[in-house]
């Protein structure tokens, strides 16, 4: 009678256990997916929402517990999903603070992500670089694919390291660029190999 009653016991002590488990992961996993309109909190952006997204701004969401990424200039906070990357958590860190979208885009030398990797980004969108971060999610551009940095004559990326190129057109004896340095759109001409041209963007 006695191991009867035991056993019950640890049973429902067992069942109550599990089931915590799985309510806790449930909410912890409804917490995080969110939607693409989610933004970051007060705490989060040093007591306000209503400045505009820079690269210096992310750039300082560089750790584990504070991760913000830009990946075609859209803007994404990437901390509650940094423990459950596939690839591991350290394949996200490196890239905090930063532009990760050669890293995103070719997964990190890897292939390229699914479109199902792209959805869940998608929901930890923050913004978009250039405009403020209490711009309201149907306001936000939807991502542009760019060209990768790396595709800039090297006279532009010497001016400019880290440039992200936002457009570029060309013509037989001229090239133009648009890119953004530091959340700023500038306008670059090139012709015969000179800059020609180096200016804010209309």
């Amino acid at each position: 009678m006695k191991l009867k009653t035991i056993v019950g016991a640890a049973l429902i002590v067992f069942a109550i256990v599990v089931t915590s488990i799985l309510i806790a992961n449930w909410t912890n996993r409804s917490s995080t997916s969110g939607s693409s309109q989610t933004r970051p909190d007060d705490a989060q952006t040093g007591g306000t929402n209503n400045q505009t997204l820079t690269a210096e701004e992310v750039a300082r969401h560089n750790s584990a517990s504070d991760c913000w990424i830009i990946i075609n200039n859209n803007v994404f906070n990437v901390t509650p999903f940094i423990n459950s990357h596939p690839g591991g958590a350290a394949r996200i860190t490196g890239q905090c603070g930063r532009d990760a979208t050669t890293a995103f885009d070719t997964q990190a030398g890897q292939g390229s992500h699914s479109n199902a990797a792209r959805e869940q980004l998608a929901n930890l969108q923050i913004g978009r670089l250039g405009l403020p971060l209490d711009t309201p999610p149907d306001q936000v551009q939807a991502p542009v694919p760019v060209q990768a940095a790396g595709r800039l004559p090297p006279l532009v990326q010497a001016r400019y390291p880290g440039a992200i190129v936002l457009s570029s057109e060309e013509d037989d004896d001229e090239q133009r660029y648009f890119i953004s340095v530091n959340g700023q759109c500038r306008e670059i001409r090139i012709e015969e190999g000179a800059v020609e041209r180096d200016r804010p963007c209309d």
